[in-house]
């Protein structure tokens, strides 16, 4: 059986240890409630690249059933893009 898999990129940001506070502190949990449905979820820093610095500064990875299964339940506002 697939899975559906949801990718969060988050850029980097100019203050790391505010965003590193607030991920932990208000995102986690946040995601941990609306993302009742998952089955798995990998959260990573991305340190690097072989060609020098990232685009990016973290990449979540959230795991659901099939989509067919998941698709009643849609992205909430403070997930969606802004």
């Amino acid at each position: 059986m697939s899975l559906v898999k949801l990718l969060v990129i988050y850029p980097t940001p100019k203050d790391i240890e505010t965003f590193e506070r607030a991920y932990l502190d208000e995102h986690v949990p946040m995601a941990v409630t609306k993302l009742a449905g998952a089955t798995k979820i990998v959260a990573s820093k991305v340190l690097g690249s072989p060609a020098g610095a990232a685009p990016y500064y973290r990449i979540a990875e959230v795991y659901f059933p099939p989509w067919m299964h998941c698709k009643r339940a849609p992205p909430p506002p403070e997930g969606r893009r802004r």
